[in-house]
């Protein structure tokens, strides 16, 4: 996974796979300042407008690369609270990181529930 500190290309940390497809929608590469106001990527259909929320990226695990990535790209776009709703419903195993202040907060769901992980191993550790 990449970590989206602005101006740097790093890993935030590692998955191992095996028999599982991993996804990541994010907004903070692929983003528009119009004013000073960054405007994302990714459409939000319920309004008609891109999307506007805490999220920075959402990673999903899944049996298929397709699921992954529409559940990473659905949860983006409902936001944190909405999301964190929709995976426990679906039992998805997703990993959000969330803009706030200077700092990354991450929330987890299914094995990324619980920091640290034995999935994902941070770099300098």
């Amino acid at each position: 996974m990449e970590s989206p500190t602005p101006g740097e290309r790093s890993a935030h940390g590692v998955i191992e796979l095996q028999d599982l497809a991993v996804a990541t929608s994010a907004n903070y590469r692929r983003f528009f300042d119009v004013g000073g106001v960054r405007v994302a990527h990714t459409m939000d259909a319920r309004r008609g407008a891109p999307v506007h929320n805490d999220l920075a990226s959402v990673t999903v695990l899944a049996r298929e690369g397709m699921s992954a990535d529409a559940w990473a790209t659905a949860l983006l776009v409902a936001g944190p609270g909405q999301a964190l709703a929709m995976g426990q419903r679906a039992g998805l195993e997703a990993l959000l990181l969330l803009r706030r202040a200077d700092a990354w907060v991450e929330l987890g769901l299914g094995r990324f529930a619980g920091r640290p992980l034995d999935a994902i191993i941070p770099l300098g550790v």
